[in-house]
């Protein structure tokens, strides 16, 4: 989801920057986004990065590709359809699909995720969104800008919890200058259909109100896409979450298979899954295996204004010294 939601922010900052050229004696007509005309440039670039891009390259390098669902038979062996695959070495990344969590009424109230949200066809009118981390801020940034009336559900006290404290404050206020209805330290008690849209019972404070939009956003986090992979036959080990877990050599509890990417649990971003697909295939077959190290990988999240940290919280770093000490 990484590099298709940017290609949307880019346009709404274009858009956005559009409406300010006035004061610097610069006249534009006021702007508008042609919603098509976004997700076609948005196509035409995850399409250059990957999908066709990837299929072209794998056939040049004399890649074998394998369409279908894989399941381990045991730790040497797959099955993809009628056919079984035997190889010495394995590496695993199948990603995450998103999570949904056990909210009343939510099995029966129609829904979209973040890989919907950058494939609609036209923009919704409302929007109602759970989740008030980097994927939710980000969508709430893009279709605010286009002019969907957006609310904005977060559970802890602050947007973007895992960063500084201040700087989730500062993205709040432009949050709603941008229009969008914030509510924080919000639980949502009950989901149902209603009509062509959806009603969101939701708890602020002490006041239960029932909020109706469109379109239901979940962007409540996500969960290792490893069900029905057949980990446990392979030797694989899971967490109480179903994510693989590894080593910091990328190497799962199966000697001769690796795990990278978003499927192993660690920070998923493009380019941490980059580098630990890299790292995964050279230690699959190095003398020398190289680790991962996480302690000062940037991150970015492309709201108003974008917000860039890397390494430790003050909070983490407090918690950190404190065990040593």
């Amino acid at each position: 989801a990484c590099v298709p939601t940017k290609v949307l922010l880019r346009a709404a900052k274009a858009y956005r920057q559009t409406q300010g050229t006035s004061e610097y004696g610069v006249l534009t007509k006021p702007g508008e986004m042609d919603f098509e005309r976004i997700m076609a440039r948005r196509k035409k670039i995850v399409d250059a990065l990957g999908g066709p891009r990837i299929d072209g390259l794998a056939e040049q390098m004399g890649i074998d590709v394998i369409k279908g669902k894989a399941v381990f038979l045991d730790a040497h062996t797959v099955q993809v359809g009628d056919s079984e695959y035997t190889a010495e070495k394995f590496v695993i990344a199948t990603g995450t699909t998103t999570f949904v969590p056990p909210i009343p009424g939510l099995d029966k109230t129609p829904w979209i995720d973040f890989k919907e949200a950058v494939m609609l066809k036209q923009a919704p009118g409302s929007m109602i969104i759970i989740g008030g981390g980097p994927v939710g801020c980000e969508f709430a940034t893009f279709y605010a800008t286009y002019g969907t009336k957006v609310t904005l559900l977060q559970a802890a006290s602050h947007l973007l919890n895992r960063e500084e404290p201040e700087i989730s404050e500062i993205i709040e206020e432009e949050m709603k200058k941008l229009g969008v209805d914030v509510h924080v330290s919000a639980e949502v008690i009950e989901t149902a259909e209603a009509g062509s849209g959806v009603e969101v019972k939701v708890r602020i404070g002490k006041k239960i109100e029932t909020l109706s939009a469109d379109t239901l956003l979940l962007a409540t986090g996500k969960r290792s896409a490893t069900a029905g992979l057949g980990c446990k036959a392979a030797g694989v080990k899971l967490d109480d979450r179903g994510t693989i877990v590894t080593s910091t050599e990328m190497r799962t509890t199966a000697d001769n298979i690796w795990a990278a990417g978003d499927v192993n649990g660690g920070m998923q971003f493009t380019h941490t899954a980059h580098h630990e697909g890299n790292l995964a295939g050279f230690n699959a077959f190095a003398k020398k295996a190289q680790r991962f190290d996480d302690r000062v990988v940037p991150r970015v999240t492309f709201v108003v204004p974008e917000v860039a940290s890397v390494g430790m919280t003050e909070a983490q770093a407090r918690d950190a010294v404190s065990k040593v000490l």
